[in-house]
């Protein structure tokens, strides 16, 4: 893993008392077993200015995977990571954009010959229930990483 050294400033710019930003958070970043670099920033309760610590619990959605993926390509487009000198492990962003992006998916089961079900592409309550009347029912309402 690369140099984490610009973690701090980037941190510190999330986290502004008259913006727009979650009152605080904590960031850890291992090596396998190693812990490399870890910071608490900002309050787990900003009325109270009580600090985000590492005892500080979280509630967090069900959808982690896709908030993680999502966090990971924004600051994979923005070059944070290769600033950073982080590089994505596993799977890699194009293969991301392929697998989150569903028409992109989509084309490439087609590509494949692998069946597709019908889909399509919504981007509201109204547009998913035209949506919907169209393929017929049962279907299935999916967020996308896009």
């Amino acid at each position: 893993m690369g140099t984490l050294k610009n973690l701090d400033a980037l941190l510190d710019n999330f986290i502004q008392e008259d913006g727009p930003s979650p009152a605080g958070l904590g960031l850890r970043v291992y090596q396998g077993e190693d812990c490399l670099y870890e910071r608490y920033v900002g309050y787990r309760d900003a009325e109270n200015k009580l600090p985000f610590t590492s005892d500080t619990i979280c509630q967090l959605a069900s959808m982690t995977k896709c908030i993680a993926v999502t966090a990971a390509m924004q600051l994979y487009e923005k070059g944070v990571l290769a600033e950073c000198e982080i590089e994505l492990l596993g799977t890699d962003a194009e293969s991301i954009r392929k697998a989150e992006d569903r028409e992109k998916f989509k084309e490439l089961c087609q590509s494949l010959g692998e069946p597709v079900l019908p889909s399509e592409i919504a981007n509201s309550v109204e547009s998913a229930k035209e949506a919907a009347d169209r393929i017929g029912y049962p279907v299935v309402l999916r967020p996308a990483f896009t």
